[in-house]
């Protein structure tokens, strides 16, 4: 049912937490914190093999001592982490679950029993994985960024009098990522008070800007890296727009990224939000600077290299993040890898959520030196972008060490009829794309290129097809 065009449950979300954000005691929110994550444990215990055992006799208080999982070992038994009780409330059999986490992707099956939405992360965090999230996450989703990112303080009021918004999404290309599943469920949910149109990563940077010179976004969504790319070409005249909003999560925002967004946009505000796949939002950066750990949501805990708790002020080797809003697929002591730390003294703001630090992660910049000696950053997008005329099937992974010697692994499904003939083709087709970039970049004298071809087993459908991986 629509109240004023949207979800009447989604209104009463976003009002909730309004309501909440108005009281602003730290009681308050830790009160609701430990009955969520007693509720979480409980039905996670009984109802998802995954965390039965790992969660044996464990009450919320004590929630440091249950092991910390990751996103290898939640991969390698991706139906067991999935709640049994939620699935008979859906009708689903274990045999129909299985079956759609096998062949989703082959089938383009986005949806399970229209309950769950499976998405594909990009990996920021480490490794590609798998994750579901229900209706009912995505609209705390929702709200929580409408909310505490920056929008308004009354956001249904300023949705029905701020007239229609253009908003551009730029996104990699491919439909299973959490951005682009994203983009599909705002336009519905915003239908009446937004446009929402996707631009593609991959486009060359001038194609790209003329596509958003033509469209005129009041607000523009992506990663870091691509808005101070975006800066760049307005500061050169060949981007010319003027944003209201620039959207921003899941890597991090430089002081100095930030700054350069603003001078190229001074009309715009940033929006920016800490989040992963597994747990979205985590907090969210207020006018100061800082991010607040929405504790309602989450129970965050940096960890030193023992996974022990580490005190306030200090950096984290890791974090432990319990999220308190997924009860079908729980995520409970699960590692990302980001350095933080909680903050003891609080914020200016005003506002009594947690505060903290990040310095990581960041989006893949690769480190190279061009003729001159001097130090640059090259986006993995841009050596996507060099190779997309080959239209290559396979995997790649590409590492770079500060000399700039690129190391190229080309990954040939083990059953290959003609490997060696596949590199004797694939190698000179992209020797030549790679050398004849590096030379329209003023770097080609000190670029050393390897290449390797390795031999995996690659299953149908299996991400690693269509994912092309840099580390640096």
């Amino acid at each position: 049912m629509k109240l004023l065009g949207f979800d009447r449950r989604f209104v009463s979300l976003v009002l909730k937490i309004r309501r909440r954000d108005v009281h602003n005691s730290r009681i308050f929110y830790d009160n609701v914190q430990g009955k969520r994550a007693a509720a979480i444990l409980q039905s996670a215990a009984r109802d998802v093999p995954f965390h039965g055992e790992r969660l044996k006799g464990i009450t919320w208080e004590h929630l440091h001592e249950v092991p910390v999982t990751d996103k290898k070992a939640m991969m390698a038994a991706l139906s067991d982490t999935v709640s049994r009780k939620e699935l008979e409330s859906i009708g689903c059999t274990l045999e129909e679950l299985q079956d759609f986490c096998d062949h989703s992707l082959e089938r383009n099956q986005h949806w399970l029993r229209d309950y769950a939405l499976l998405s594909q992360t990009h990996g920021t965090t480490g490794v590609p994985s798998r994750l579901f999230r229900t209706r009912r996450e995505m609209q705390v989703q929702s709200a929580l960024n409408i909310l505490r990112a920056g929008y308004s303080k009354r956001p249904i009021k300023s949705a029905i009098t701020s007239g229609r918004r253009k908003v551009a999404s730029i996104l990699f290309d491919n439909p299973w990522t959490t951005s682009n599943q994203g983009l599909r469920h705002y336009s519905k949910v915003y239908s009446r008070f937004a446009d929402f149109k996707g631009f593609l990563m991959a486009e060359e940077p001038h194609v790209l800007a003329s596509q958003l010179n033509e469209y005129q976004p009041d607000e523009v969504r992506t990663y870091p890296v691509y808005h101070v790319m975006l800066a760049k070409l307005q500061m050169q005249g060949v981007l010319q727009i003027d944003p209201q909003y620039i959207c921003t999560g899941a890597d991090l925002m430089t002081a100095q990224d930030r700054k350069m967004i603003l001078t190229a946009f001074p009309n715009a505000k940033i929006l920016d939000v800490y989040a992963a796949t597994e747990c979205h939002p985590m907090a969210a950066r207020c006018e100061h600077g800082n991010f607040h750990i929405n504790s309602d949501y989450v129970i965050f805990q940096p960890l030193d290299k023992e996974d022990n708790l580490v005190e306030p002020d200090v950096w984290s080797d890791s974090v432990a993040v319990t999220c308190l809003m997924r009860s079908f697929q729980p995520t409970i002591r699960y590692r990302i890898t980001d350095s933080v730390r909680l903050l003891s003294q609080p914020c200016p703001c005003g506002r009594v959520l947690p505060v903290m630090e990040i310095r990581g992660r960041r989006f893949p910049a690769l480190p190279i030196v061009d003729n001159q000696g001097n130090e640059t950053d090259l986006s993995s997008v841009d050596i996507r972008r060099v190779l997309k005329p080959l239209r290559l099937g396979g995997a790649f992974i590409l590492r770079v060490d500060k000399r700039s010697h690129f190391d190229f692994s080309i990954i040939v499904s083990e059953d290959h009829p003609e490997v060696s003939r596949y590199q004797e083709e694939m190698e000179p087709q992209i020797r030549k794309l790679l050398v004849d970039f590096f030379q329209k970049r003023n770097c080609e004298n000190s670029i050393k290129l390897k290449f390797d071809f390795i031999r995996a087993t690659l299953k149908p459908g299996d991400v690693k097809h269509r994912r092309f991986r840099v580390s640096v």
